[in-house]
């Protein structure tokens, strides 16, 4: 038992879980376990399968539980997977969801080869704010927007893996000591959110720039030539400033500079 609990293997493909689904493929692996690729043997359905490891024991199964609950309450949202079930064999626990089809902004940059200008990137965050505001609405922080968990199918944005999410309405007993900038990103609040954007949105910004052939290292703001109002905005994304409250203020500012984009043409 405790070979299989350390050194545990993902299941194989054509494998028959629960009775409903048939394993096609490997999708990713994490600290907290295995996401599959599935079949639902009677609809021919895709969904996406998440196994947790055995080796991170009653932490990991709470993990997985507060992730279903959070999928659960956001079920409504069109920019997030759709929960379909819980179940636990062989003291594994199993989430399924809906497999959100899409390109990472990584392969829309590096595979599509298209640049983010200044004005296309604010837009861009822009609309994913627009779905975050539905999910905080609902007092739900997602604690992890890095570049694989934001996903660009056609116009449609959507947020996946809620593995690392905080419902604020339920407290939160354990303490971590992480760096402090892994702890701006893991907070349990709105700003951990728009400090995870704020870093998205560079990477954006970053699409479209030429390094220069100087050896010296340079912050983002002496690199990247920006408006002094998108600055702002990106520093108080990143907390070098006063932070923002919530979704409407943030969202109020870049309209307010997109909109200014649009007088000065």
């Amino acid at each position: 038992m405790l070979f299989k609990k350390y050194f545990q293997s993902p299941l194989e493909q054509g494998f028959m879980l629960h009775n409903t689904y048939v394993i096609k493929r490997l999708v990713g692996e994490g600290a907290y376990g295995f996401s599959y690729l599935a079949e639902h043997i009677n609809n021919g359905h895709e969904v996406l399968i998440k196994q947790q490891r055995l080796s991170k024991g009653k932490k990991g199964k709470r993990s997985f539980l507060l992730e279903a609950e959070i999928l659960q309450k956001l079920n409504n949202h069109p920019n997030v997977p759709s929960f379909y079930e819980l179940f636990e064999t062989d003291n594994m626990i199993y989430l399924v969801m809906e497999f959100i089809k899409g390109k990472t902004f990584e392969e829309v940059i590096f595979d599509d080869l298209i640049v983010f200008n200044e004005e296309k990137s604010f837009k861009q965050i822009n609309d994913i704010l627009n779905v975050l505001q539905l999910i905080h609405e609902k007092n739900i922080v997602h604690r992890d927007l890095r570049i694989p968990n934001i996903l660009l199918d056609g116009d449609r944005i959507t947020i996946i893996d809620f593995g690392l999410a905080a419902n604020l309405e339920i407290p939160e007993n354990e303490k971590f000591f992480v760096s402090k900038r892994k702890k701006l990103f893991r907070e349990r609040s709105f700003q951990s959110d728009f400090y995870g954007l704020g870093h998205f949105l560079l990477f954006l910004l970053y699409s479209g720039y030429v390094p220069s052939s100087s050896a010296k290292e340079k912050s983002w703001n002496e690199e990247l030539s920006l408006m002094p109002e998108a600055q702002k905005i990106i520093g108080k994304m990143l907390q070098l400033e006063p932070p923002y409250r919530n979704c409407k203020e943030l969202k109020d500012d870049i309209e307010m500079y997109l909109n200014s984009i649009e007088v000065n043409k």
